[in-house]
């Protein structure tokens, strides 16, 4: 997804979350009459009123080095005071910075768009035409573009309309639907509110409908630091834009971790981010992204009270109108989201779940950042309930022989890593393994198609060349382009994790390595105080 990734404004003060998405979408041709809408996720550019980006990433001069050297003697002195004066001092100081950051594309307290602002791309109420390939999304692909910043109830109505327009052009009573992130929330929305009489086919692919791990930490507080996730994290991708800083915090996470002091500073870091969370987190959240009701619709159910109550505490009224529309989404649609998917079922519509993983790890700033992921939202909720290992493990072997003597162990994936047979829907959840969630490539989408244009009902087990378990193979230079292969245990990957051991700790080499960091960060902070 273009949209969404996850940004860390100021080191233990503030914590952001965008979820992006990457377009793509090409299903194969074919003769059949059904057409094809690919409901996008949170992708395409938010423009102003002129047609100007509006969301475009602005860091201030000096980065996010410079954002953390700026807010943090009042950060200090709030620490220190802790009264409302020292609070609302930082946060003076930290909202605008961060707002800045991302322009002026957050929405008004009812979560609403009042300043002309939408997407770039948009069909609108326009006259409908034969608009298949548009954009470059496929000969038989109808591209649903829509805000992905708004009420996805909303935005089912537009969807609604889509639907009826495709069909009049078409001359065809019924539509396939492919969902992707977000975009699987509206699909809920829309069979909420319209049924699913208009609907042939339904395919979420790496579905947001369960909820995000960072839309939950960040809503809802329950954020939590993991020694041994925060030391894999580390290894795996933690970069700074400025070179001091990004090279002292490998350094003292490195320390810490070697040393096993990590375990105590991320319970420290816990107890911090329960004071930051009134003090801080939760009223940025609410200037920013708390006005997004999408983001709200991927909070997930077990979350969200505690999200609503905290967001909102003491500003209930100015925020009436915002409350309303995410309630609504709450018990309309998340309240009943298996009964809509099987209902979908029961009613006649073919519904097929396409999951990723691979070896990714999501911020370790959540209560589940050992959870098997396509490095933004975990397995078990993309595939709406696949049984899974820890990251770096394979399933018990005690679960494994009990799956081989009841018989599902046919649904057990050749890396040993998930069981498929607890899904909503076993027989019909793909998953492919080493394919980021911001990656959709367009040789994937080829192969989804199979499900549309398959004769009969296509299971897992249908097509030896597209069985649940497939490895992606990108192009390095070109995520649309690359090939996808069936997993066996020949092929399976394994992911292979180093445990913390003191035995093996070269001392005076990581001690100087973080001696050097800390002295070369000191002398540039001291120079351009």
């Amino acid at each position: 997804m273009k949209k969404a990734k996850l940004m860390l404004s100021l080191a233990l003060c503030a914590l952001l979350l965008v979820l992006t998405a990457a377009p793509g979408f090409a299903a194969e041709k074919s003769g059949r009459d059904v057409p094809n809408i690919h409901v996008r996720g949170m992708a395409g550019d938010i423009v102003n009123a002129q047609g100007e980006p509006i969301d475009e990433r602005a860091f201030p001069e000096g980065g996010l080095a410079g954002m953390v050297k700026d807010c943090m003697p009042s950060f200090l002195n709030a620490l220190k005071k802790n009264d409302k004066e020292a609070w609302d001092t930082y946060r003076a100081k930290l909202f605008p910075a961060v707002k800045s950051c991302f322009g002026p594309m957050w929405l008004d307290n009812n979560g609403e768009a009042t300043d002309g602002s939408d997407q770039a791309v948009s069909w609108k109420y326009e006259q409908m035409t034969d608009r298949r390939g548009a954009n470059g999304y496929g000969f038989d692909s109808y591209p649903f573009f829509y805000d992905w910043r708004l009420d996805p109830l909303a935005t089912a109505d537009e969807l609604n309309t889509y639907i009826q327009q495709i069909k009049a052009v078409t001359g065809s009573d019924k539509v396939n639907i492919n969902a992707r992130c977000e975009g699987t929330n509206v699909l809920l929305a829309y069979f909420a509110k319209y049924g699913y009489s208009d609907v042939n086919c339904a395919e979420f692919y790496a579905a947001a409908s369960k909820g995000s791990e960072l839309a939950d930490a960040l809503f809802s507080g329950h954020i939590h630091i993991d020694g041994d996730a925060l030391v894999r994290y580390k290894d795996a991708k933690l970069t700074i834009d400025d070179e001091l800083t990004n090279e002292l915090v490998n350094a003292l996470i490195e320390f810490t971790g070697d040393t096993l002091l990590l375990d105590v500073t991320a319970f420290s870091m816990d107890l911090l981010f329960m004071k930051l969370y009134d003090e801080v987190i939760a009223p940025l959240v609410l200037e920013t992204y708390g006005t997004f009701p999408s983001f709200w619709a991927m909070v997930s159910e077990e979350d969200f009270p505690a999200a609503r109550r905290n967001i909102f505490k003491g500003k209930e009224d100015a925020y009436a109108g915002l409350i309303e529309k995410i309630d609504r989404y709450d018990t309309d649609v998340r309240q009943h989201m298996d009964e809509l998917m099987k209902g979908a079922k029961e009613a006649g519509v073919k519904i097929a779940v396409f999951a990723k993983y691979g070896d990714y790890l999501i911020p370790p700033v959540t209560e589940n950042a050992n959870e098997l992921s396509d490095n933004t939202l975990i397995l078990k909720n993309t595939s709406f309930g696949a049984t899974t290992a820890k990251y770096g493990s394979i399933l018990p072997q005690k679960y494994l022989d009990s799956a081989a003597a009841n018989g599902t162990d046919k649904y057990i994936s050749p890396d040993k890593m998930v069981d498929a047979s607890t899904c909503m829907f076993p027989d019909t959840t793909w998953f492919f393994w080493d394919c980021p969630h911001e990656t959709f490539p367009d040789f994937i989408f080829d192969a989804m198609a199979k499900f549309y244009y398959a004769d009969g009902d296509m299971t897992v087990f249908s097509d030896p060349d597209f069985p649940q378990y497939q490895i992606a193979h990108l192009d390095p230079d070109n995520s649309d382009i690359g090939t996808l292969e069936p997993m066996n245990a020949e092929n399976a990957p394994v992911i292979v994790t180093e445990k913390r051991n003191l035995r093996t700790v070269d001392w005076k080499d990581m001690i100087l390595r973080m001696l050097k960091a800390v002295w070369a960060f000191l002398i540039n902070w001291l120079k351009n105080r």
